[in-house]
């Protein structure tokens, strides 16, 4: 189910909305026979393809091949195994008569289609590439698999390009298997392999006759003229060092953080075709940061009136987080903290799946009936973890937010989301904080998916959320109850407890043409309106809280507004 679930959201989300993704480009060292390698950097020296034996990209599956055979086929099974007889039950090559443990060249998938200077990777190479190497469970160009890091800052990755048994292709997209060239030892029936799975790495044995991947190595050769790359940081402090054979190129490192200041590149990128030594500095400029209005705080927490003709005040930032850019905490719906797995097996209001509901369930085809279709003050994230004064917004709240205020998708401190404006001038920015499923976490920086406090009535194993993509925000949108989202809260306009920024009374006076402003919140968009209520003219406060705004007609009565508070001028 949660593969299917996984599946059709994705499917929904191509189908509803127009997604872009930058191509994940992994670095190559060089190329073998016509075929890209990478060093990363292995004890033994060992060269990797950077790509499967049949296909041409790191993010392709290619060919499948039974151990020992070097032609893909139709069907994978005993009958069909080159080394095995059917009618005796005997393996006739690999066994215990002939004691041959490792694939010999004729044998060996890689060598028939790629040339003598390739091969298949013994188990102990499986082995040396898991323990040198860091690997991370990801994505490159849409496709789920493994990375592999060496000690080197060099990347390989591995597609999660499943298995074929019989006619059928199984796994694609959760897990991986790569044939060794190793038989296992005492047990001539299974091969040794490398296999990825939705969390993990780990060494395992296959079925000979099964259909697995083949990631093909070459050894290193000794005559290779190379030289020193170092990055170091803008204080001469050495990141890392790194070895690159005459006209290849050095494999950029992340720069270190430093608060303040954004990083724009190194101070010499001749490292993408290197013909001598060289020694590269971290190059950084100060950061301005963008601030968003603030119209006071509830318990602690700030939050921005947008003008909502409800009156709905909305957090300034996520449940679980202290910025608007931060994407804060993932709860599933219902749920009050956040926690490592998201599924149907670990929600909280069910038996273990989506139609054994134990609470909010308005079909007895999906649980136990209560009718209830709105998250109790208990079960309601905002409320549970900032108090009483704040809860989750209605969907119907969700769409006032979006139907009354103007939102563009935009950056905000480097981080994209949905920054919605309302007609008082004032905003608040949602970070594209995607989300998790399983342990794993989907789309953060393109999506944001934000739960509201309101059951889908037409899918009960379902509830409502504020959705964008893109250029486009939905608010009548379903996730699956057991998915874990972020929150953004609300409080009533009618809270007594909301303090103002500003406690003072607005100061403003006119002046030669000119609507002079104190005594307001710093950097605010402050508004000037005729009596009509049509917008004149506009400006924004300094860091002193105060603005001068020239006026176009200079004679007329005007109101001036910061968002807060409101005061009528007469300009002579």
């Amino acid at each position: 189910m949660r593969y299917l679930k996984q599946f059709i959201l994705t499917a929904i989300l191509f189908l509803t909305g127009s997604i872009s993704f930058a191509q994940d480009n992994l670095p190559v060292s060089g190329q073998i026979a016509g075929h890209d390698y990478i060093d990363l950097g292995l004890p033994s020296g060992t060269l990797w393809a950077t790509y499967n034996v049949g296909a041409t990209k790191p993010e392709q599956y290619g060919y499948y091949f039974a151990w020992g055979e070097t032609e893909p086929k139709e069907v994978y099974a005993d009958s069909t195994y080159k080394w095995f007889n059917a009618d005796s039950k005997i393996y006739t090559k690999y066994n215990s008569e002939d004691g041959l443990t490792t694939l010999q060249p004729e044998d060996d998938a890689a060598t028939a289609n790629w040339g003598s200077e390739w091969r298949m990777p013994t188990n102990e190479e499986q082995r040396e590439l898991v323990e040198e190497c860091q690997y991370q469970m990801t994505e490159v160009n849409g496709v789920y698999g493994a990375k592999f890091t060496g000690k080197n800052g060099n990347s390989v990755f591995f597609p999660a390009a499943g298995g074929r048994v019989g006619t059928g292709l199984v796994s694609v997209g959760y897990f991986g298997y790569y044939w060794s060239s190793s038989l296992r030892e005492k047990d001539e029936d299974y091969a040794r392999d490398l296999g990825i799975g939705e969390k993990n790495v780990y060494w395992g044995e296959g079925d000979r006759g099964k259909g697995y991947s083949v990631r093909a190595v070459a050894n290193k050769t000794t005559d290779i003229e190379e030289y020193v790359v170092s990055f170091y940081t803008q204080d001469s402090v050495l990141i890392e060092s790194q070895k690159v054979e005459k006209g290849k190129s050095a494999t950029a490192v992340d720069a270190p953080v430093v608060d303040g200041y954004e990083f724009i590149g190194w101070s010499d990128s001749s490292f993408t075709n290197v013909t001598k030594d060289l020694d590269i500095y971290a190059q950084y400029k100060a950061i301005t940061k963008d601030t968003l209005p603030v119209s006071g705080q509830i318990a602690g927490h700030d939050y921005i009136d947008l003008g909502l003709p409800s009156g709905t005040l909305w957090a300034t930032y996520n449940v679980g987080a202290t910025t608007p850019e931060e994407y804060g905490d993932y709860f599933a719906w219902g749920e009050t903290s956040p926690k490592e797995n998201y599924s149907w097996t670990t929600y909280k209001w069910c038996n273990g799946s989506y139609d054994t509901q134990t609470k909010y369930c308005t079909d007895s085809d999906h649980g136990t009936v209560d009718n209830k279709t709105v998250l109790e003050a208990a079960d309601d994230a905002a409320t549970a973890n900032w108090g009483s004064e704040w809860r989750m917004p209605t969907n119907e709240e969700q769409r006032e937010l979006v139907e009354e205020c103007q939102y563009q998708m935009t950056e905000v401190n480097g981080v994209y989301g949905a920054k919605f404006t309302g007609k008082n001038g004032n905003s608040v920015f949602f970070p594209a904080s995607g989300y998790p499923i399983g342990s794993g976490v989907y789309y953060e920086g393109y999506n944001g998916y934000y739960w509201s406090s309101s059951l889908d009535e037409e899918y009960e194993y379902g509830a409502r959320l504020l959705n964008f993509l893109e250029e486009d925000v939905r608010w009548r949108y379903s996730g699956y109850r057991d998915d874990g989202f972020s929150v953004r809260a609300v409080a009533n306009g009618t809270s007594t407890s909301a303090s103002t920024i500003s406690n003072h009374a607005l100061l403003v006076y006119a002046d030669n043409g000119s609507i002079h402003v104190a005594n307001a919140q710093p950097n605010m968009k402050i508004q000037v309106f005729d009596m009509n209520g049509k917008t004149v003219a506009s400006g924004a406060t300094d860091a002193e809280g105060s603005a001068e705004i020239r006026l176009s007609v200079l004679k007329g009565v005007y109101v001036v507004s910061d968002g807060n508070q409101s005061t009528k001028v007469v300009v002579e």
